[in-house]
């Protein structure tokens, strides 16, 4: 896929983060057991964002709800792609971990849907790029199909898909995989299987991933 930038990355995120995540803010953060240990890790089923035949394939399991995951996507990511995915060197996958209650599911299911007309990488950072702190509604259905018109899906497939939760099986695919894998909370990435918690800075994954290109 050639389109390795998000087209809003210059906008501020307004992150509201509640008494609640502050657990989630130490963790995430910190180091977990076995950092940098190599685990055996699937991609799942949604489309990669970069070349398939890339030497490094990037793996994050994220919470659309998380802020951490916002700000690595705006902080870190963007470089990433810039970098790594624009050259052909790395390919990134989204692996679904909504733990952060049922606006998480809503945005994971939205992110599926439009996934299903072609256009999941735009859905997903346009959903980054309208968090507004935890289950405070800015990913109700009516949000959620708000953003799916500023991309321009078929709003009554979209809408359906939505509806019925098409995709729960899916997502519950990658909860459970994660779970295997160790993940406790979110932003969880694994380079080539190589396990990394937290947001962490653009040089720390780059040295990473360029020991795997060399």
């Amino acid at each position: 896929m050639s389109d390795t930038k998000i087209s809003y990355y210059l906008i501020p995120l307004a992150f509201i983060i509640a008494a609640g995540l502050i657990t989630l803010a130490i963790w995430s953060q910190g180091n977990p057991q076995n950092p940098g240990e190599i685990v055996e890790m699937e991609t799942g089923t949604l489309p990669p964002l970069g070349n398939e035949d890339a030497p490094v394939t990037f793996v994050e399991f994220g919470d659309y709800q998380c802020p951490f995951c916002g700000r690595f996507l705006t902080e870190t990511e963007v470089k990433l792609r810039d970098q790594y995915i624009a050259s052909g060197q790395m390919k990134l996958y989204w692996r679904d971990f909504p733990f952060l209650g049922l606006e998480s599911r809503e945005a994971a299911t939205a992110a599926r849907c439009a996934n299903e007309q072609g256009k999941f990488w735009q859905y997903h950072d346009l959903l980054f790029l309208n968090q507004n702190g935890e289950n405070q509604g800015a990913f109700s259905k009516e949000n959620l199909i708000t953003l799916a018109r500023e991309i321009q899906l078929d709003e009554a497939g979209f809408k359906q898909c939505l509806e019925e939760k098409k995709f729960e099986a899916e997502i519950n695919a990658d909860f459970a995989a994660g779970r295997d894998a160790g993940v406790q909370g979110t932003p969880t990435s694994f380079i080539n299987g190589e396990r990394v918690v937290g947001v962490q800075t653009y040089e720390f994954f780059r040295d990473i991933i360029e020991r795997y290109i060399r």
